[in-house]
């Protein structure tokens, strides 16, 4: 009954949130049915809405490789949906986008689409770093460029959010989408800002989304990795740990101080991802 919460230092591999006892975390272990080969693995989920089945994919190269059973198995392969390496993927819950530096791909079950503009849009002389869904609206960035693809329209500037002259950025790390809008991170050099994104119901300037405004930076030398929401926080995972963000008026974000994350040797590895 006298445990204080604030005595706990640090641990690894101890379940230490059980009152009055500690015990060992569960073990993790590989399925071996599902190996890949490439150093571009990212992984969505998506509800194939004519079968009612929930699949997970992931890119491994040029491929999507996905799973109709929580990855029990990974059953077989979308073969080049965008014929290059993939280098973004995302979901917004019944479809898949998967971006190549030229191409963003829609992939609804285990079929691609080929209507040009619904189902892919082409990127000339580009290269596309990331694709997000936030708030129902697809996204791409090239650099500091962050754009919008609308359906039945080609890829084009009049959808900008950001041009590819916006110097606050170098590139955009993570963007997604909360009750209060869409927050996007971007890097430049050494510092890493978030952005607020409002929505225009007029659907106005940029096909319904405003001009993005800072809301918050971190220190120097900390960059931001990852963004993800919950329970009513803004999660920031950096290049150094965690920090969890109260939004506030007008979109701002007052973050808190860091929860490092270290390897085994004491050394600060940061945030990768997040599954909220």
């Amino acid at each position: 009954d006298e445990a204080n919460n604030r005595r706990f230092y640090t641990s690894t591999g101890v379940d230490v949130w059980t009152r009055n006892e500690a015990s060992l975390l569960k073990t993790t272990y590989q399925h071996s049915t599902g190996v890949a080969s490439g150093t571009n693995l990212r992984m969505e989920t998506a509800t194939d809405l004519a079968t009612e089945t929930p699949r997970l994919y992931y890119c491994d190269g040029n491929e999507l490789v996905y799973s109709g059973d929580f990855g029990e198995t990974w059953a077989a392969t979308i073969p080049t949906p965008t014929g290059a390496a993939l280098v973004g993927i995302a979901s917004d819950g019944a479809n898949i986008y998967a971006a190549s530096a030229d191409e963003v791909q829609k992939v609804g079950g285990v079929t691609c689409g080929t209507d040009i503009n619904t189902d892919y849009w082409t990127f000339t002389g580009t290269d596309i770093d990331g694709v997000w869904i936030a708030n129902g609206y697809r996204l791409v960035s090239v650099g500091p460029r962050l754009t919008q693809l609308v359906t039945g329209s080609a890829e084009s500037t009049d959808y900008d959010i950001t041009l590819a002259s916006f110097d606050q950025v170098d590139t955009w790390k993570s963007v997604i989408g909360t009750p209060a809008g869409i927050y996007a991170a971007g890097t430049k050099g050494n510092t890493s800002r978030i952005f607020y994104i409002g929505i225009n119901s007029s659907e106005s300037g940029g096909a319904g989304l405003v001009d993005p405004i800072i809301v918050a930076e971190l220190p120097r030398e900390e960059t931001i990795n990852v963004l993800t929401y919950y329970g009513g926080l803004l999660c920031i995972g950096t290049s150094k740990g965690i920090r969890l963000g109260m939004i506030t008026g007008n979109g701002y974000v007052t973050y808190g101080p860091r929860f490092d994350i270290k390897d085994h040797d004491g050394g600060l590895v940061g945030t990768e991802c997040f599954e909220s």
